[in-house]
């Protein structure tokens, strides 16, 4: 009866592993052999519960079949744990098996009651057992109504063999039945396993029928969609399949399938073995029944001879052998390779074509590039050559107008000075122009005062903007930098070509300049502003697209008018833009224009404006009301008080000497010369002006203006008069004043005092130079060449050598060299290079021979005077150190 119990109990486990079996299509050895374990200690309890007698060992064997039944769960457990996880739980059991006695033992000791403890023993393999359906569950195993009825089988199993054990005392029979319930309840456990196997595998099967079906419209479709012929042939080559291609290429119109080798093939080379069954079974056979390949030629009924390419891939089945064709229609293919042979030679020929052009085009390089440093050595010739003359021609007129002339003779010299300075813009417009095409701009970027720049420039056009009568008004913004970082000599050159543009082309009216710094979010980063605005001719939208184009002015009647090479702006858009900046006009005809410049830059402080410590109040009288507004606009930004008056009448009605308590007066020269027809207001004026200081604002020398201490050129920036009026002493009175005549147009210098050697070849330079170290009190030596130059300075000693670079015999770049070398270790004279070529690398070697200075040609009296005074400077320091 047990042998039966325990045969059936073993059955009914193997129903149940198998339920698991279809769970997966290949279950791992190690679900099997923790199952083994488990029903082992299933079969095992099965025996003690049949052999033991409970009377003698009731404690023992009450706690040791609980225990077993523990140990049983847990190892399911562990068996479909190892389904998703390799982890191994063999140490669990002796825990488990140890644990569960010395827990009862505890629960015991502590007095709990038989009945609870008995409680805590049965409850214990029930939970053991419900492990492995709520893991299957969790692990998505099965679902929820499949682990619902797992679970109630298993419940009942447990409950049903929890009674038997404690009935095994009571009756034998009773507990037989008992058992056989519970091993009822284990069928339905093993055949609930079954079910729910049987559904997954059938929901596996449907899954993979699908799959199947759709792996095959897949196949049909692309077998359908494909553009090769593709035939399935027996062994004896008759046609079982055919896609689209394949019949309308081999079968046409017939009825029954026809043989394939019923066409007629031809090896396209003579040692190529023809296309037939018996070489195909032989490749393959070769082959391992792996593939072939054949390229022939295949005699078409209507379409001829078409070049073909067989693909054979054996297929085995049941059936026997089948084999398969996928066969490519090579026309195409070999009429693209004929096209690919053809354009790989017409790729060949254009190759050849583009060696010899890049040969043409590196030998027409090398010819620009040669005539591109011709260009340059020309541009350099005739910079030398123009300016040479050119610097007679200024210098000479120079001193005609320092001479005491008629005013007739002294109108002429101005006249020969102006053209002069005229052409020597022109010449200076060509050249720089020609160098911004070669792309020869190169950026200097250092810190420089725009101030200082702009009083250079007001300079400039001042006898231009007097002569036409013009007001020019120039305006730095108050928290202007002292020193910005930027190229200085192109700020410059476009701030003159703006400004120049705009006096040439306004004939009444005024110019303004303005000049700020735009600060940005980056530190020391900014942009400088430069806007002219002028009430000039103005130009239209279609003059306004072309403006900047190199030698273009606004139409031809206005090029014959308004004399010039139309460079200017082309020029200042070119370096603004090498610069990185932006350029705009706005204009209305007839009405101005005023141009605006962006022009980044970085300034050294933010904070290092000038600063004025002015403490006057300033009166100014001027005819012109614009000049009235500038002039009150910008002082009073400084936080000075102005008052402005259109007549020096209105202001002497207006005002009193009494109230007039540090007050300076700056009075217009156009209002002043309306006094001669008014003596009155002269006297009145005359008077007045023993009380009160007056600055004069001057256009050109007249009587009227004998008589007056202070003057300031016109035009001139707000900053000049602030520092003429810094030297007004506060406290002024009749004694202050010492009437002084205003200097006629006649120079004069301090002398002096060096003796310097002039080197230059040119006859009117050297009389031009004679005569301007004359005047300076320079006692001095002329030389033709640089032998003679060598030669002088052996035998006399020199402070200062004017050498000019291009000279015959021996230039002045050799001959500075040779003139070092002979005064090494000792004091050797300063060397100022004078030069009428213009160019960057001019001046580097120039320097580099050991040259101290470099004046361009034509000079002025005025910078040879700073240039002999700056090294007058040095030789007095050298002579100190030593």
């Amino acid at each position: 009866m047990s042998i039966l119990a325990v045969l059936f109990v073993f059955f009914f486990d193997l129903v149940l592993v198998a339920g698991f079996r279809v769970f997966h299509k290949q279950l791992s050895d190690r679900f099997y052999k923790r199952c083994a374990i488990a029903f082992s200690f299933e079969a095992l309890s099965t025996l003690i519960l049949f052999l033991l007698p409970f009377e003698e060992w009731r404690y023992f064997s009450f706690t040791l079949l609980f225990d077993l039944q523990c140990i049983k769960g847990l190892m399911l457990w562990s068996a479909i744990r190892s389904l998703d996880s390799p982890t191994s739980h063999k140490w669990w059991v002796p825990v488990v098996f140890v644990g569960y006695f010395l827990l009862l033992l505890a629960a015991d000791l502590l007095g709990l009651g038989q009945f609870v403890v008995s409680q805590i023993a049965i409850t214990l393999p029930l939970i053991f057992n419900l492990m492995p359906a709520w893991t299957l569950y969790r692990s998505q195993w099965i679902s929820w109504k499949s682990y619902q009825l797992l679970l109630g089988c298993i419940l009942l199993s447990q409950i049903l063999f929890a009674a038997a054990v404690q009935m095994g005392d009571l009756d034998t029979e009773w507990t037989a039945l008992l058992y056989y319930l519970n091993v009822v309840s284990n069928v339905f456990v093993g055949l609930s396993a079954m079910v729910i196997g049987m559904k997954r595998l059938h929901a596996r099967l449907e899954k993979a029928l699908k799959t199947i079906v759709s792996m095959r419209n897949q196949t049909e479709a692309i077998v359908k969609a494909s553009m090769d012929s593709i035939l399935i042939t027996d062994i004896e080559g008759r046609i079982l399949f055919a896609n689209p291609v394949a019949k309308s290429f081999f079968i046409g119109g017939a009825k029954e399938h026809p043989n394939l080798f019923e066409n007629e093939f031809h090896s396209e080379a003579e040692d190529e073995e023809s296309f037939s069954l018996e070489s195909i079974n032989r490749a393959l056979n070769l082959n391992n029944n792996a593939f072939v390949k054949y390229q022939c030629m295949m005699e078409h009924q209507t379409q001829g001879r078409i070049p073909v390419e067989f693909t054979v891939v054996p297929i085995l089945n049941d059936e026997g052998k089948l084999l398969s064709f996928y066969i490519r229609d090579l026309r195409e293919q070999r009429q693209n390779e004929v096209a690919i042979v053809q354009e790989r030679d017409r790729t060949k020929q254009l190759n050849k074509q583009l060696c010899v052009a890049l040969e043409q085009a590196k030998h027409m390089t090398e010819k620009a590039e040669q005539a591109n440093a011709s260009k340059n050595d020309f541009l350099g010739v005739m910079s030398h050559e123009l300016r040479t003359p050119l610097s007679a021609i200024i210098g000479m007129a120079s001193m005609m107008e320092q001479e005491p002339l008629t005013a007739q003779q002294r109108q002429s010299a101005a006249s020969i000075n102006y053209c002069g300075q005229s052409l020597l813009l022109i010449i200076g417009d060509i050249l720089n122009y020609s160098r911004i095409e070669a792309g020869r701009v190169e950026l200097l970027k250092k810190p420089f005062s725009l101030r200082q720049n702009l009083q250079q420039i007001l300079t400039l056009v001042r006898d231009q903007c007097n002569h036409k009568k013009l007001r020019l008004y120039a305006v730095l913004h108050p928290r202007l930098p002292l020193e910005i970082v930027g190229d200085e000599g192109k700020i410059r050159q476009i701030l003159t070509n703006l400004v120049n543009n705009a006096v040439k082309f306004t004939e009444k009216g005024h110019v303004s300049i303005n000049l700020r710094v735009l600060t940005t979010d980056q530190k020391h980063l900014s942009q400088l502003e430069i806007t002219v605005a002028d009430t000039g001719i103005g130009i239209n939208k279609e003059q306004k697209d072309r403006l900047f184009e190199a030698f273009y002015q606004a139409d031809c009647s206005t090029s014959r008018k308004y004399q010039g090479t139309g460079l200017g702006l082309a020029i200042s858009k070119r370096l603004i833009k090498a610069m990185g900046g932006e350029i705009q006009v706005d204009s209305i005809p007839g009405k101005g224009s005023t141009f605006t410049a962006l022009i980044p830059c970085s300034h050294v402080d933010a904070d290092s404006s000038d600063v004025f410590n002015f403490e006057w109040n300033v009166i100014y009288v001027d005819p012109d009301e614009s000049g009235l507004s500038w002039f009150k606009t910008n002082l009073s930004a400084y936080g000075v008080e102005v008052k402005c008056y259109p007549s020096v009448e209105n202001f002497l009605q207006g005002e009193s000497a009494k109230r007039l308590s540090k007050t300076i007066c700056l009075i217009d020269q156009q209002a002043l010369l309306k006094l001669d027809e008014e003596p009155q207001v002269m006297g009145k004026f005359k008077r007045l002006q023993a009380r009160v200081p007056v600055v004069f604002a001057l256009h050109q020398v007249t009587d009227v203006l004998q008589e007056f201490k202070y003057s300031i050129a016109k035009p001139f920036l707000i900053e000049q008069f602030m520092e003429k009026a810094a030297t007004i002493p506060l406290e002024w009175n009749q004694k202050d004043i010492a009437t002084e005549e205003i200097p006629s147009a006649i120079l004069q210098f301090e002398p002096l005092q060096i003796n310097v050697l002039v080197a230059e070849d040119h006859p009117i330079n050297c009389k031009l130079a004679k005569l301007y170290l004359d005047n300076l009190g320079c006692t001095n030596r002329i030389v033709h060449d640089g032998n003679e130059a060598l030669a002088a300075l052996e035998e006399e000693a020199f402070d200062v050598v004017l050498m000019d670079l291009h000279m015959p015999a021996l230039d002045g770049f050799e001959a500075t060299r040779r003139l070092i070398k002979l005064h090494e270790g000792k004091d050797r004279p300063r060397i100022i290079a004078l030069t009428a070529d213009n160019s960057k690398n001019e001046k580097e070697v120039a320097l580099e021979a050991g040259m101290d200075e470099f004046l361009l040609k034509p000079i002025k009296i005025e910078k040879l005077r700073e240039v002999l005074i700056k090294q007058m400077k040095v030789l007095t320091r050298n002579k100190l150190r030593q």
